[in-house]
């Protein structure tokens, strides 16, 4: 498949999606509606060895547009408080990139905001911002927490990989936390933000 195939072909399984109200993949909807999807070699989707990339579709029109194509594997994504920045994981490489937002919604100054490694297996994974800015990113050897600078703020290890979290309980100060077979929860000094 050529790229534009590949982009017509995401956008048919997306439009199919939103009609019934459900989504593929990891998304993140926000006010101006983006949609990030990974693709998956799957089914000849996306054939192997080729790049993922990240999309955007527009509330408009629901039309689709791709935002960045330079990425291994796109995985876990999340705005910045005021969503003028877009952090996306690029779990085979350890990385965390960081985009700026343009009115339009497209993207800008694509950046290396951290590298998340340690002992274990796994890469970034689950991400999100607390409501201080930070961004907590699951990744090798548990739950890594950045400044909004991209300094690794700490690491709350987990006995296996973990894969996702959220941020719960009544003050959002709750941290669940998916390994591959357990759930964990714990404390976080500071409260995360609602999901919706």
């Amino acid at each position: 498949m050529t790229d534009l195939e590949n982009d017509a072909a995401l956008a048919r399984e997306l439009d199919h999606a939103l009609r019934a109200r459900r989504f593929v993949g990891d998304r993140l909807l926000d006010q101006h509606v983006a949609a990030g999807l990974e693709e998956r070699a799957r089914d000849g989707f996306v054939p192997a060895g080729r790049h993922r990339h990240r999309h955007r579709v527009d509330p408009a029109d629901l039309s689709l547009s791709r935002l960045a194509s330079d990425f291994n594997r796109p995985n876990g994504l999340c705005f910045s408080l005021d969503e003028s920045l877009l952090y996306i994981n690029d779990t085979p490489e350890s990385q965390i990139r960081v985009y700026d937002v343009k009115a339009d919604g497209s993207l800008a100054n694509g950046r290396l905001f951290a590298t998340a490694r340690g002992d274990g297996p796994g890469g970034p994974d689950g991400m999100k911002i607390d409501s201080e800015g930070n961004v907590y990113c699951c990744a090798a050897g548990g739950l890594h927490v950045f400044g909004a600078d991209g300094r690794l703020l700490g690491r709350l290890g987990t006995p296996m990989q973990a894969t996702n979290f959220t941020f719960g309980d009544a003050d959002l100060r709750g941290v669940y936390l998916t390994g591959i077979t357990t759930l964990y929860r714990v404390r976080a000094r500071v409260a995360g933000l609602p999901l919706f």
